[in-house]
């Protein structure tokens, strides 16, 4: 998983260009929305490539750019919703956002009803975002505080607040590889076959 100053990473993984050298008053995608003839990445070496992000399409102009990059199915936050209404599919919510948990259900159901064998899945979550705050995220419950100290200052319960929501992930992800190692597919987790962008 990684984070920081998402599209700018989310271009390092899918171009194999690090966004290091770019104007930084410009993000990533903004680059690419404006050069659409920029269009290599990693879905050039996979028969078919799916894109999966918890929240809207058309922010950081992700709607026109994973086409761009070779996407050819982008399923974004309105569409997990729209078929939860249908029945087809749950959503959960967790730290404000829509829940790892829900991310990671939809990577293994396109995972498993695919019979690409050489697929790739781009999972990005939003499930931890900031802001990193109780009125946001909710009130810190005993078994969530995860740093030492009995009275926390406003920076520590920012920090409690994150590793709590840290630690929902990995929750989550735990019982998603297990569901994946029950397939019976050859599934390889990693950042050349499922890229989970936090």
């Amino acid at each position: 998983m990684l984070g920081g100053g998402t599209t700018n990473v989310e271009f390092g993984v899918l171009t194999g260009f690090s966004y290091s050298f770019f104007n930084k008053q410009v993000n990533a995608f903004d680059f690419l929305n404006q050069n659409p003839t920029i269009t290599q990445s990693i879905t050039q070496y996979k028969n078919q490539s799916i894109a999966i992000h918890t929240h809207f399409k058309m922010g950081y102009h992700r709607n026109k750019v994973l086409p761009n990059l070779g996407f050819s199915k982008f399923i974004g936050r309105e569409d997990m919703l729209k078929q939860n209404n249908g029945g087809k599919s749950e959503v959960f919510y967790s730290e404000g956002y829509l829940s790892d948990y829900t991310l990671f259900n939809r990577i293994f159901s396109e995972v498993k009803a695919s019979s690409e064998p050489n697929l790739l899945v781009h999972g990005l979550s939003i499930q931890n975002h900031y802001p990193f705050t109780t009125e946001f995220k909710g009130n810190l419950k005993n078994h969530d505080i995860l740093i030492s100290g009995t009275k926390l200052d406003s920076e520590q319960k920012q920090l409690a607040l994150y590793a709590r929501g840290i630690k929902e992930t990995d929750q989550s992800l735990e019982e998603f590889l297990k569901s994946l190692d029950n397939l019976n597919k050859n599934v390889t987790e990693s950042c050349m076959e499922i890229t989970i962008l936090h």
